[in-house]
């Protein structure tokens, strides 16, 4: 099993959302991380017939949003428990960098308590930031998130349909310390 690496409160207990609208947490960074453990709850709906739909978005840029995997759709815990006793378990890899809950309220003045928190598991990093399989760092030097970018990130291609003329000094093989405007 991985190691624990941090708490985190995604929604603190108790938090009470009001309004037919969409409630998101703030992004977090996840690259330093494999996985999370959490989980949510909520209390009864209150308002005029009440919708709750809790989902979990991953993102590369921490704009543009996209429903993990093993999440497809949004979840209400009174799916699995209609008594509202017992919060809804996640075990959650991540892929990209950044990571949210989202929670849309929906009916007519609905209103509810809810909470969402758990643990994130240690774990080298998710999305961009895992390092290939073929690569020989050991796993305490794939934990940092700059650990492996130059093995992932290099200048682009002279030939990406740049126009004649227009492409970077380095594409031609010049190092980068060799050019006029680096180091001075």
């Amino acid at each position: 099993m991985a190691d624990v690496d941090a708490a985190i409160a995604f929604l603190p207990r108790f938090t009470t959302l009001v309004g037919a609208s969409s409630f998101t947490t703030l992004p977090l960074d996840v690259s330093r991380f494999g996985s999370a453990q959490f989980q949510i709850w909520r209390g009864p709906l209150r308002g005029t017939t009440p919708t709750f739909l809790a989902y979990l978005e991953e993102s590369l840029d921490a704009e543009h949003w996209v429903l993990g995997p093993s999440t497809p759709t949004g979840y209400d815990p009174a799916t699995d428990d209609p008594t509202l006793v017992r919060p809804k378990l996640f075990s959650y890899g991540f892929r990209l960098r950044w990571f949210r809950v989202r929670v849309e309220l929906g009916g007519t003045n609905p209103g509810v308590t809810c909470w969402a928190e758990g643990l994130l598991r240690d774990g080298g990093g998710g999305g961009a930031w895992v390092s290939s399989p073929q690569s020989s760092q050991s796993a305490a030097s794939m934990r940092s998130p700059v650990t492996n970018v130059g093995a992932m990130i290099g200048p682009p291609a002279a030939d990406l349909g740049r126009r004649k003329g227009m492409t970077p000094p380095w594409a031609d093989g010049t190092p980068l310390t060799k050019l006029p405007f680096v180091g001075k």
